[in-house]
């Protein structure tokens, strides 16, 4: 199947998943799969909750929808949350004890929002090699007007040259609140002869306050100043930045021959 992933023949009532993925991913395409055949109700309900202006919009959320259901067939909510807290909220171990991946495992973990069983709040960012933010997800919504996600500071962009490396980080974002952030690039199926790999980075991260709580905090030396990031360019009026890429809308630049700054975007 050089197009699919995965295609179910509803005639001869067989399931096929391509070769190119991982056993652990290839599971998780048979999961998705069963939500669709076996819970297509439960999905529909969940539809009908929304206001979509087409057809194409439905099938978008019920791929969405089949998905979550797998996570939740794969990682059950109860069995996932005990771990974590037993495990520290670390996702290798958790992706080992479950046999799920690291990016399946990093997702569940931004959807334990369940009434008086919450998990951390955790929220997930995947971007690729030209800055294209591919997802965003988290327990109470991503946190996008504080981190935005197009920082070139932002330690998610690292993670690309250094392939699935765990990279630890503080970054205080534009107003001053502090986030713990773990990074690791992911790789896709397996591609062909003469393919290039499809690589991302996943930013998985947490409110600082929750440091403590997490296998993590003996590996973030806190002593250290965060780094200092904004939501995007266009936005960010902080100052002496030698990533800045664009000068922002909100302060006139700053024209003066006698002196040069860090950035050619220098501002007022």
């Amino acid at each position: 199947m050089p197009q699919h992933l995965r295609r179910f023949d509803k005639h001869t009532l067989r399931l096929f998943i391509s070769d190119r993925l991982s056993p652990v991913e290839q599971l998780y395409e048979l999961a998705a799969e069963v939500t669709l055949l076996a819970i297509p109700q439960a999905i529909q309900e969940e539809l009908n909750l929304l206001t979509l202006s087409s057809d194409e919009a439905q099938r978008l959320v019920r791929n969405e929808l089949s998905r979550y259901a797998a996570l939740s067939i794969l990682m059950p909510y109860g069995a996932f949350l005990r771990a974590t807290k037993t495990l520290k909220s670390d996702v290798s171990a958790l992706a080992a004890r479950f046999g799920v991946s690291f990016e399946r495992a990093a997702m569940r973990m931004t959807t334990m929002n369940r009434p008086n069983q919450a998990g951390l709040p955790f929220f997930l960012m995947e971007v690729d090699h030209a800055g294209n933010i591919l997802r965003r997800s988290g327990v109470k919504g991503y946190p996008k007007a504080k981190f935005g996600g197009s920082c070139p500071k932002l330690p998610v962009y690292q993670a690309l040259i250094q392939p699935r490396q765990i990279q630890l980080d503080m970054v205080e974002t534009s107003d001053g609140s502090e986030f713990f952030v773990l990074t690791r690039s992911v790789d896709g199926p397996q591609p062909a002869l003469g393919e290039h790999i499809r690589r991302t980075a996943l930013l998985l991260g947490c409110n600082a306050e929750h440091l403590a709580q997490t296998v993590y905090a003996d590996h973030i030396n806190t002593d250290e100043q965060p780094i200092p990031t904004g939501t995007s360019c266009r936005l960010c009026e902080r100052q002496g930045c030698l990533s800045r890429a664009e000068a922002p809308v909100t302060r006139p630049l700053g024209l003066d021959e006698m002196t040069t700054g860090l950035s050619v975007f220098d501002f007022n």
